[in-house]
């Protein structure tokens, strides 16, 4: 996604080159960003887990858990 090709063909103009600047640009963006999002989602999913872990130490400190 990032690669024009081989080496045996490439651009030889300056416009040629813009536009081998920006594919490779655009890609490397199209493959972050899955990954900012799945992060931020393990992230979301990770805090509900410590917060529910802590809830249930609470429970368990005030005697309220039936275990």
């Amino acid at each position: 996604m990032t690669t024009v090709g081989y080496g045996d063909h490439y651009p030889k103009s300056s416009p040629g080159y813009v536009v081998g600047i920006m594919c490779a640009i655009c890609g490397i963006m199209f493959l972050a960003l899955p990954i900012a999002l799945l992060s931020s989602d393990f992230n979301e999913c990770y805090n509900r887990y410590n917060d529910r872990k802590r809830f249930q130490a609470c429970k368990k400190g005030l005697g309220l858990a039936k275990n």
